[in-house]
């Protein structure tokens, strides 16, 4: 794209681990200010990457690396953007690469307990979420296509005075519409709250996100929010059933065209992340004597559609 800035030697180079359509989204804005490498499992390191917005097509200026190619405690600025069932895995592995000042950010869907993880940081570490609103798809298995451009808010997970690092500011300034937000896991529930609504019934139904505004769907979305949310407020997260009907509502309208990740993984076969979204919502309503019918159904119904 004309115009913008290569990045420039002196810079520490970002790690993005995992090529899916977020991982490639923010492995395109973070080679505005950094060299990048994304890490994945496959061995092919040739493979190039490919960045398609409004039907322009550019390739991305990234390496690619298996973890067996890189040195240990070398790495101190990294995204991780995998699906929520594979986090666990690609932190164990990454573990043994991270500098004692290493930050990290991490972005799923779902939710995930990353208690272990931030017991285990040094005194210097950081570790960071990022929610994305950024739409996009995968064409190919080596292009992102754009969607949106969406908000990008961070917050830090850790505990400690240290200061925000160099990764979180490159990437407000570089990224659109990007800023820390002070109650990062309000977002990551309200997040939770809009997977719930759209993801598995655009799945189960295989249509575009701003179909379900029908009121077909009404009852039944509402049923599943009004799960959620009593689980969210029995955890301390102070949300409501109307504001959380609105915001599903608004995304649904903002994503109208677009395809939910959890559709996308249907249709490739892949394992979806039912089990971070509805199926947390479940766990957590059986830890409490309670249930959740129309969540249980839901998961329910799309482990079966993609068995």
């Amino acid at each position: 794209m004309a115009g913008q800035k290569q990045p420039k030697k002196r810079d520490k180079p970002v790690y993005v681990v995992g090529a899916g359509a977020v991982g490639l989204l923010f492995a395109r804005y973070c080679q505005l200010f950094a060299p990048v490498t994304v890490v994945t499992r496959s061995n092919q390191t040739g493979t190039p990457y490919f960045y398609q917005h409004e039907l322009v097509t550019t390739p991305l200026n990234v390496s690619h690396a298996h973890f067996e190619h890189l040195q240990r405690q070398s790495i101190e600025r990294v995204l991780i953007c995998v699906k929520a069932y594979q986090l666990p895995t690609a932190l164990e592995q990454l573990w043994p690469y991270l500098s004692n000042d290493a930050t990290i950010v991490i972005s799923h869907n779902g939710m995930s307990d990353l208690t272990p993880w931030l017991a285990r940081l040094t005194q210097q570490q950081q570790m960071w979420f990022a929610t994305t609103n950024m739409g996009g798809f995968k064409s190919s298995p080596d292009t992102v296509v754009h969607k949106g451009i969406g908000a990008t808010w961070l917050g830090n997970l850790s505990h400690g005075n240290l200061p925000i690092p160099s990764l979180i500011t490159a990437m407000q300034t570089h990224f659109p519409q990007c800023a820390i937000h002070e109650n990062i896991q309000l977002l990551r529930w309200q997040k939770l709250l809009v997977n719930v609504a759209i993801n598995p019934i655009s799945a189960r139904e295989d249509v575009n996100n701003g179909v379900l505004r029908q009121p077909y769907f009404a009852s039944e979305i509402l049923g599943l929010l009004n799960e959620a949310v009593w689980i969210a407020n029995q955890n301390g997260v102070t949300i409501s059933l109307s504001d959380a009907l609105e915001l599903a509502y608004q995304v649904m309208q903002q994503t109208a065209h677009n395809r939910s990740s959890m559709r996308q993984d249907i249709h490739l076969k892949r394992e979806t992340e039912i089990d971070a979204i509805c199926g947390f919502i479940c766990r957590q309503a059986q830890q409490k004597g309670s249930q959740t019918p129309f969540n249980a159904r839901l998961l329910t119904q799309i482990q079966k559609k993609s068995a």
